[in-house]
């Protein structure tokens, strides 16, 4: 489901690039990028959380996994 909302295509207007400041705050008020940003965190600690072989018991599979 995180990728699918990772891989959504966002409208013109909010993708093109720009160096202006008040461009990029009205970015960040937009749902479109919130729901991106939030996926991406949670995407972000679940990988660095249960990817780290450090944190894993002692299973095999889980350890090849990490």
């Amino acid at each position: 489901m995180f990728k699918i909302i990772l891989d959504m295509p966002l409208p013109p207007q909010l993708e093109t690039p720009t160096e202006d400041i008040e461009i990029m705050t009205e970015r960040d008020k937009s749902i479109q990028w919130k729901i991106k940003a939030q996926a991406a965190r949670i995407t972000f600690r679940l990988f660095s959380k249960y990817a780290n072989p450090g944190f894993s018991n002692q299973d095999d599979q889980e350890k090849a996994w990490s």
